[in-house]
């Protein structure tokens, strides 16, 4: 009997300890975002959100990110679903723990802001970098992980450019004609080949800078042309329907995604 128990006691203990080891390996991975496990991090928890650090203390800028949260969902007029957390991480962790290839702050559905050391040092302002991504997050929490990736698939131009109206074009802002020069460089002429410059393969031919910086300019002709309430609801629609996102503008615009990128380039060289 006795025997019967220790057997048995040893074979759930072998199950739990099989258990650990399996966790602790795919926290070493992409799978690290939704492990429970996060080996070597420090949890500090705060009202909306829980910052992992490696170390055992953080920035005290991170103790007070309320107001970025409460802004970010009155931006979006949304709410945040999930419990946010960022971590703090070099960026040869991220490396691992994201299926991207990411260069800098990343989020990933459905609540994770992760935050590279070397961002922190290079901007000296995490705290609008995680703001950029909390805007994303928000809207994959709202709508959904597979209609976010069609619309970044498709359309980056729109979440990306709004995270960083958002953030005021932070980190990656580029004047008009700096973004005229850049482009110039590239090849794009607006006046042109405008038609042509949101495609996949030529928006993806120019730095990220440069890009995002295109997009956010995009964003503020949008919203100065056409209003704030206006692009609220086109950004909605498009999120609820990203297969139908043309059609959307159309009908919010009053014009084609085409002719408004002639008139963006017009916006440009003002």
């Amino acid at each position: 009997m006795l025997r019967s128990k220790l057997k048995k006691t040893f074979k759930i203990g072998l199950i739990l300890l099989s258990c650990i080891i399996i966790l602790y390996i795919l926290s070493q991975t992409i799978f690290f975002t939704w492990n429970p496990l996060r080996p070597g991090y420090t949890c500090f928890r705060f009202d909306n959100y829980d910052v992992y650090s490696r170390s055992d203390k953080i920035d005290t800028l991170f103790n007070n990110l309320n107001n970025i949260f409460h802004g970010i969902e009155n931006s979006h007029d949304l709410k945040f679903i999930r419990r946010i957390e960022i971590i703090i991480c070099e960026q040869s962790d991220l490396k691992r723990y994201s299926p991207l290839d990411p260069h800098g702050p990343l989020g990933i559905w459905p609540k994770t802001v992760y935050l590279p050391n070397s961002t922190i040092e290079k901007y000296r302002n995490p705290a609008l970098s995680v703001k950029h991504e909390l805007s994303h997050l928000l809207f994959l929490q709202n709508y959904g992980v597979f209609r976010g990736t069609e619309i970044w698939k498709k359309n980056e131009w729109l979440p990306e450019g709004f995270a960083m109206y958002v953030c005021n074009g932070f980190p990656y802002y580029m004047s008009k004609q700096e973004v005229l020069t850049g482009m110039n460089k590239y090849g794009i002429d607006y006046k042109v080949n405008s038609e042509n410059i949101w495609s996949r393969k030529k928006i993806k031919e120019i730095p990220i800078s440069a890009r995002y910086s295109v997009y956010y300019h995009f964003i503020c002709y949008l919203i100065e042309k056409y209003g704030e309430i206006n692009f609220d609801s086109f950004m909605h629609g498009s999120f609820k329907e990203p297969d139908k996102i043309m059609d959307i503008f159309n009908e919010h615009f009053h014009i084609s995604f085409n002719q408004s990128l002639f008139e963006f380039g017009n916006y440009l060289v003002k």
